[in-house]
């Protein structure tokens, strides 16, 4: 008793310090269903319930120690049961993101977890846009040489077989050349 109570510090220091002034030094067996009920898990609990209940609040390296916690007082998780809460309980895309690549071990789905999370903290940090699409290209009319103009058609269906406008009812882009004599000609 006296060398398990030599190594204890903090919380527990204090509360063998109480109870061994309040009691006496007590047998090994009644330290140890003391030791249980002062700092074990309660008595009527359901482990797996709270690990089910267990959700992702701040870093993923929080979220595990939290995890794997609750998984040391569960029985009989299979190693896909775990997989499965784990990236489940990872939540938004992160969740999905882990899921996704179908990880076999706890250990793969939790060093997913940290690699996207990762990933996602440096796209956040970046300046530069995380698109990599450019913006779409405006094409435009090649270069002519300035032509006379043509008479107006009379028709929509004449203007578009005349050239004026082109078949899908947008309006060509004119040259410099040809907005010049346009305006010349007070068109």
């Amino acid at each position: 008793m006296w060398t398990a109570s030599f190594y204890m510090s903090d919380t527990a220091q204090r509360w063998y310090f109480r109870l061994e002034r309040n009691r006496g030094i007590p047998t090994w067996p009644d330290f140890v269903d003391l030791v249980s009920r002062r700092f074990g898990p309660p008595i009527r609990s359901n482990p797996l319930g709270e690990l089910a209940q267990l959700h992702r609040t701040s870093t993923v390296e929080d979220f595990q120690d939290q995890f794997l916690t609750l998984l040391a007082r569960c029985d009989d998780v299979t190693e896909a049961q775990q997989v499965a809460l784990f990236a489940a309980e990872l939540s938004g895309t992160l969740g999905i993101d882990v899921e996704m690549q179908r990880p076999t071990t706890l250990e793969d789905a939790m060093n997913l977890a940290r690699a996207y999370e990762r990933r996602a903290a440096t796209l956040g940090s970046d300046s530069k846009p995380t698109s990599s699409r450019a913006p779409p290209r405006v094409p435009t009319a090649p270069r002519q040489p300035p032509q006379a103009p043509k008479p107006a058609p009379p028709s929509p269906a004449a203007a578009v077989d005349s050239g004026v406008a082109p078949p899908n009812g947008r309006f060509r882009r004119l040259s410099p050349e040809e907005m010049d004599d346009r305006r010349s000609k007070g068109l």
